[in-house]
């Protein structure tokens, strides 16, 4: 007998909401920084000291970058206690990886080609990576190489408008993951989501169920909300503040409609969810690590290599 073939997904069309992605912003508030700070030098100073003055403005934006990170952990209160060099350390972690992904790879990776692997391994789903609030695919550049070392295919979607509602971002998801199926001839895709992204998957599979998908790891989202999204700007900012309507209502629908296997991986000191023990979900198995922000999350070499294990299929980990 033959197989036969997976079903090809049907093709549709996607209106996508109007407005600049996350990329654009980024790049004309580096640019108008960086022309703020050209006038001013000029208007201030003169020859030579006009260049040293230009680049102390420039730097200026580190210190207040770290105040930022500093502020969030301490206001997210972690249940963990650390000592004052640990908690430093904490913080720094989280400055370098943001200040790497917002001012480096976020406004200027997103044209570069997604790392693939040359021989594909078998077994393995290809992946769908969903970025978070106010980013887009380039936060997963760099994790992309090791999936590609893997021979795990992925794919990374920036999601846009930055501020529109989670639910409107649904049908590209939905065009993402068609995609790839169709692509790679994958019957199922693995679902690989960072803050925001766990819950624009949730409300993924509210709407198209688990059959495409093989398997959820969130990283760092606010399954049940954080009290820092008060601070944000946008309907999917107050989507993810604590005890709202619309997480009561995902919640609802997914005590009778389960999730696929999912896995919650979370620190206790994210600066930007919080408070950060309660961001699970029924049912998932949740792994919990400490002395990461929100950010360095991404880049924890543990952290990394959790997400590797999980991708990868059962025969070849028992060999």
């Amino acid at each position: 007998m033959s197989e036969a073939a997976p079903p090809q997904p049907e093709a549709h069309a996607v209106q996508r909401p109007r407005g600049w992605a996350p990329g654009a912003w980024l790049r004309a508030t580096m640019l108008a920084y960086i022309s703020c700070a050209a006038l001013l030098a000029a208007w201030r100073w003169d020859g030579s000291s006009a260049l040293l003055a230009w680049a102390l403005i420039l730097a200026a934006w580190f210190p207040i970058h770290l105040c930022i990170n500093a502020g969030g952990l301490l206001l997210a209160r972690s249940s963990e206690r650390l000592a004052f060099a640990a908690w430093w350390r904490c913080v720094l972690g989280e400055w370098r990886s943001s200040v790497r992904i917002f001012l480096l790879d976020q406004p200027w990776l997103t044209w570069r080609s997604q790392p693939q692997p040359l021989a594909p391994q078998a077994g393995t789903a290809p992946v769908l990576l969903l970025h978070g609030y106010f980013c887009n695919e380039a936060l997963w550049f760099h994790l992309q190489k090791r999936l590609a070392a893997q021979g795990i295919v992925s794919r990374a979607v920036s999601l846009s408008p930055a501020m529109a509602s989670i639910d409107d971002l649904v049908p590209q998801v939905a065009e993402a993951v068609d995609t790839l199926r169709a692509e790679t001839g994958a019957a199922q895709v693995a679902i690989l989501a960072h803050s925001m992204g766990g819950l624009v998957a949730r409300a993924y599979l509210r709407i198209h169920g688990p059959a495409a998908v093989a398997q959820l790891i969130t990283i760092g989202s606010p399954h049940q909300g954080t009290k820092h999204a008060r601070l944000g700007l946008g309907r999917n900012a107050r989507q993810m503040e604590l005890n709202n309507p619309w997480l009561t209502a995902l919640a609802a629908h997914e005590a009778t409609h389960p999730l696929p296997p999912t896995t919650v991986i979370l620190s206790r000191h994210d600066n930007v969810v919080a408070p950060q023990d309660d961001q699970t979900l029924p049912g998932a198995e949740t792994l919990r690590f400490s002395r990461l922000g929100h950010l360095a999350l991404l880049d924890d070499a543990r952290v990394q290599a959790t997400v590797l294990l999980l991708l990868s299929p059962a025969e070849t980990l028992q060999k």
